[in-house]
């Protein structure tokens, strides 16, 4: 990558040139840190033109370097002309040379009507800045503007020049104390407000960041749109202890991409601003980068100690809107798309660390004579508790066959099981799957197989049937009740979902119920949806008979994030909840 230093030289620098000072501002700014290049302004007397090289070097010569009136008087008579730029650009490169640095020094000589030509200067800049534009690809170059040589009115043109080219990767670094290295310089908000409104949003915000500090908290969702919505090679999860951002974070990413973790107290902002300040100053070159901060997730007091180094750093503060579907720029108020998500597992990966993901019931029958038998009981639905009914109390021990006008169920000696449909008979080998079938599986394989059209039509991006999620049981045991998992013959934790699906930006988890309507049944799925999910997750519970509980209809209408349909007209219910949020 191309780092480029632009500034004028000042009289300090002129002085170290000639050995009055022991160092100029200049020299300390490109000793301090990396840069391939160097240009260099110079305020040139129209006065003095007639001045030569031969003069000055001869004068220089026999300069009594510790008489002050003889030093200040050489320096008034030769700054600002082309035999001191001359000899400050040599000295320069011999100084650059001895710290065994290779960079290449350009310097333009600028007349101005006086010194403090404000149009002149702040032409000057520009031309230099539009020159690096001409010859540079703005994704490979890094632009430092140094304030602190020439005058107050060279810097302030600086500034200025600086908000005419915001495609460039750049920062503003002035030296208030000699000392010490260069400090960046942010501009006031209000000007980077006003002034970002006059330029088109493409250059105001590109796709790009060297860095990107992400708050982490229960919501990761935001953290993961961060992480694939811009071209970035490190990430920062600020977070608290015991949230393992990076072991959970690191399977979304290519393995070279940097994940690291700080730390903080998730309530105190000065902490989260002490700990961050001292993360940049120790990581080398950070102060160098284009610098985001993702402020979506973690705490109030996480954001606002974030922001303020965000203001500090100069860097590009932005928030996800995942309800419009937006990533909104915090220093301009501009916005663009949020990428979609678009796989199941992606959500349900993000919430937990070395659970696994599969269906839990493999095909019962070949898909068509599935999908035949499947619609045919969607029709009959209104005797199928019966059966169920009968099923669950015989289960094995239905080798006297069950009927329920023209539907009969019967098993076998061999334990295959049968549904027999007027002259149509269809055969389960498996008796448990034929229970599982008959007791509710056959409403969730309605649904899903009438869903596809929405992957069909790209309403949806990704749809699964009775996924199942297995936790390792130690990492699991808080979330027993609060999700409802089930443990298994083997004492395995698991969630079983009856379909899930996702338009690339919510997920929706469909919960499928042959039996009366329970609040339970809703509070579950709340919590089920809000945790996979994220805050716009949604749930839609699926009745066969029609809801009148009462205080089932009040706690439907109550809920934020789960929506209850029952009836003739289910599937057109469900496409038309999923279209309110396109």
């Amino acid at each position: 990558m191309k780092e480029c230093l632009l500034s004028w030289y000042g009289i300090t620098d002129f002085k170290a040139s000639l050995g009055i000072e022991k160092s100029g501002p200049l020299l300390g700014a490109i000793l301090s840190t990396h840069y391939t290049e160097i240009q260099l302004l110079g305020y040139t007397n129209n006065a003095a033109e007639s001045y030569s090289d031969e003069v000055f070097d001869s004068e220089l010569a026999s300069l009594n370097r510790n008489d002050t009136a003889e030093a200040n008087n050489f320096v008034y008579k030769w700054a600002n002309t082309q035999p001191a730029h001359h000899h400050f650009i040599k000295w320069l490169q011999n100084k650059v040379a001895e710290n065994t640095k290779s960079i290449t020094i350009g310097f333009t000589p600028v007349k101005l009507r006086k010194l403090n030509d404000t149009e002149g200067i702040y032409a000057a800049a520009v031309r230099l800045l539009e020159s690096i534009a001409e010859n540079s690809n703005k994704e490979d170059i890094y632009v430092t503007l140094f304030l602190s040589p020439g005058t107050p009115v060279m810097a302030f043109c600086w500034a200025m020049a600086a908000l005419k080219f915001p495609q460039f990767r750049k920062r503003l670094i002035a030296s208030p104390d000699p000392r010490k290295g260069p400090e960046n310089i942010g501009l006031p908000q209000e000007w980077m407000e006003w002034y970002g409104k006059q330029m088109p949003l493409e250059h105001r915000n590109g796709k790009y960041f060297d860095m990107i500090f992400h708050l982490y908290g229960d919501q990761r969702i935001p953290t993961y749109l961060g992480l694939k919505q811009f071209n970035c090679k490190s990430h920062v999860f600020i977070t608290s202890a015991g949230y393992h951002a990076v072991d959970i974070m690191k399977q979304f990413v290519k393995e070279d991409i940097e994940l690291l973790e700080l730390n903080v107290d998730a309530y105190n902002p000065k902490d989260v601003q002490d700990k961050l300040l001292k993360f940049i100053e120790e990581k080398d070159g950070v102060q160098n980068q284009k610098i985001g901060f993702n402020l979506t997730g973690g705490t109030k007091l996480m954001y606002a100690g974030s922001l303020n180094v965000c203001r500090q750093l100069g860097g590009i503060p932005f928030y996800f809107n995942t309800r419009d579907k937006k990533v909104i720029f915090l220093n301009d108020f501009s916005s663009k798309p949020i990428v979609k998500i678009e796989k199941v597992e992606f959500f349900i990966k993000l919430n937990g660390n070395g659970l696994s993901i599969g269906d839990s019931r493999g095909r019962m029958l070949q898909q068509a004579d599935m999908i035949s038998l499947t619609n045919y009981l969607w029709k009959r639905r209104a005797i199928i508790n019966d059966i169920a009914g009968e099923i669950k109390k015989r289960y094995f021990k239905l080798l006297k066959p069950f009927v329920k006008e023209e539907i009969t169920v019967f098993t076998d000696n061999n334990r295959n099981s049968y549904i027999k449909i007027k002259d149509r008979q269809y055969v389960f080998e498996d008796a448990s799957q034929f229970k599982v079938y008959l007791t509710g599986g056959w409403f969730e394989e309605y649904v899903y197989n009438n869903l596809k059209n929405l992957v069909k039509t790209k309403k949806i991006t990704d749809l699964h049937h009775s996924l199942k999620i297995s936790y390792e049981t130690n990492n699991a045991t808080t979330l027993e009740k609060f999700l409802g998992l089930t443990k298994s013959e083997n004492n395995q934790l698991y969630q079983e979902l009856d379909v899930v699906f996702t338009d690339g930006n919510r997920l929706y988890v469909i919960e499928c119920k042959s039996g009366r309507a329970e609040v339970e049944h809703i509070m579950k799925l709340e919590n089920i949806v809000r945790y996979y999910g994220g805050l716009e997750g949604k749930g839609i519970l699926l009745y066969i008979n029609k809801v009148d509980n009462p205080i089932v209809v009040k706690k439907a209408a109550e809920s934020k994030n789960v929506r209850v349909f029952d009836g003739d007209n289910i599937i057109s219910k469900i496409e038309e909840f999923v279209g309110l949020y396109d």
